[in-house]
């Protein structure tokens, strides 16, 4: 039977969504962690439980989403409903986390952090899991959906140009203060990449006959299809390296806006800010520049062997990242990216194939679609682990003695702490994730 060819439009489609999947996953951390704890001075280890613990208790319903999504029926398709409603809840929501009045104590803006927090991640699992489902369901043909999550991708990294140039935006003198900066962004994020750019799939993509006509598939229990999901070894694999990615390479890397405002930029959250936007656009350029390299090497070598080759290379990026982040010579700080940017393109390419793959496997096994449990379930570990990275992050920035109080006079310690963080960190956490896959018949297969 031919593969029918994924469409332009369909494409483009999925790409102009993936803008709105980025900003839900990504826009809210990047955001605070300048106006609540740099501007407003909320505690770090208090932000990084106001973002962190809301994202674990939303975890926890995931799974069962995820069974939801795979199940509900609707002549609009299984998909398309939960887009729109979800998608604009968490529109409302997120432009709500920046309206927090100033005068309020560090406390009071703590809870009302917490509580929109909360109500965001509760909704956004609603909407991420049928998103990706879409993405995964474009083709059944392996090579085929590989190629279009990586277009995919490359709107990931160009999002990521504007996440990480939001609060510099909002600094600007055309807006009244810096908190109005902040909400005017925070509401543009929210309206337009959100909402506006999340009816894009709902509008250019065709959903699978196999999700919509659930009437002659029999659906087993959550907990039969949560046992039937661990229990593949495959996919375990892929849960262990999706840990280490996110609880331990993401930890390491939660320091670098410090040490770029307090070490390298000697206080000067603004000047900081500016420089922590080189940083990252350099990571979005190079890693829109590595997809179709990603890609081309996985075709010869196989996804798994691609991905050793990646944390092998992360692990020497760790190490540079000791000799790049020095105020001496910070403008080389964008060869960071050079060998660390690879990761995460892989993240966003690699590691979804893998999934699409094995959930198409299991589908024609089972004769049952388990897509939403599947991306559900990877995602619970994403959100728990990156959840760990935060709370562990902020716990350690108190206990090395970080203050944001003391500008530019923090202690040689701190400073020091930081860099062992963000360089040694790198190159352990790369380095497990390579055992891993060394060790695991998955590095062997040929997928």
């Amino acid at each position: 039977m031919p593969i029918t060819p994924v469409s332009r439009t369909a494409t483009a489609a999925l790409g102009i969504g993936q803008v709105s999947s980025f900003f839900v996953n990504n826009g809210i951390w990047i955001l605070a962690l300048p106006f609540y704890q740099m501007t407003l001075g909320l505690d770090p280890f208090l932000l990084s439980l106001a973002s962190a613990i809301p994202v674990l208790i939303a975890t926890f319903i995931g799974p069962w989403v995820g069974n939801v999504v795979d199940r509900y029926k609707h002549r609009h398709g299984t998909r398309k409903p939960f887009i729109v409603g979800a998608g604009a809840i968490c529109s409302v929501l997120f432009g709500s986390v920046w309206m927090v009045p100033i005068d309020w104590p560090s406390n009071w803006q703590f809870a009302y952090l917490f509580i929109i927090a909360l109500t965001f991640y509760i909704s956004s699992t609603f909407y991420t899991i049928p998103m990706t489902c879409l993405q995964y369901e474009i083709s059944t043909e392996t090579r085929q959906r590989t190629k279009v999550i990586a277009i995919t991708a490359v709107f990931s990294k160009l999002c990521a140009i504007a996440n990480q140039w939001a609060f510099p935006i909002s600094q600007l003198a055309i807006f009244s203060s810096a908190v109005a900066g902040v909400q005017f962004v925070g509401w543009f994020i929210a309206l337009v990449l959100i909402a506006l750019c999340g009816l894009a799939p709902v509008i250019g993509v065709k959903e699978s006959p196999n999700t919509v006509k659930y009437e002659k598939i029999e659906s087993s229990s959550l907990s039969k299809n949560m046992l039937r999901t661990l229990k593949n070894k495959q996919f375990l694999v892929i849960l262990g390296i999706s840990f280490f990615v996110m609880a331990g390479i993401y930890y390491s890397a939660s320091v670098d806006y410090y040490l770029i405002v307090y070490y390298m930029c000697n206080g000067d959250i603004a000047e900081g800010s500016i420089w922590k936007g080189v940083l990252s656009t350099s990571f979005a350029i190079m890693g829109i520049a590595s997809i179709p390299l990603i890609v081309k090497l996985s075709s010869h070598v196989g996804i798994p062997k691609a991905l050793q080759i990646i944390f092998l290379l992360n692990a020497l990026g760790g190490l540079i990242k000791w000799f790049l982040f020095v105020p001496e010579v910070r403008w080389l700080i964008s060869l960071d990216a050079l060998f660390c940017c690879l990761v995460w393109s892989a993240m966003g390419v690699l590691i979804p194939s893998l999934i699409a793959k094995i959930c198409d496997e299991e589908q024609s096994k089972n004769n049952e679609d388990n897509k939403g449990l599947f991306i559900s379930v990877q995602a619970w570990v994403l959100h728990v682990s990156s959840s760990l990275a935060i709370i562990a992050s902020g716990y350690t920035l108190n206990l090395i003695g970080f203050d944001a109080n003391l500008g530019a006079e923090q202690t040689e310690f701190s400073l020091q702490a930081m860099r062992y963080i963000l360089s040694g960190g790198t190159i352990l956490f790369s380095l497990l994730a390579w055992g891993l896959l060394t060790a695991s018949k998955l590095s062997s297969s040929n997928t």
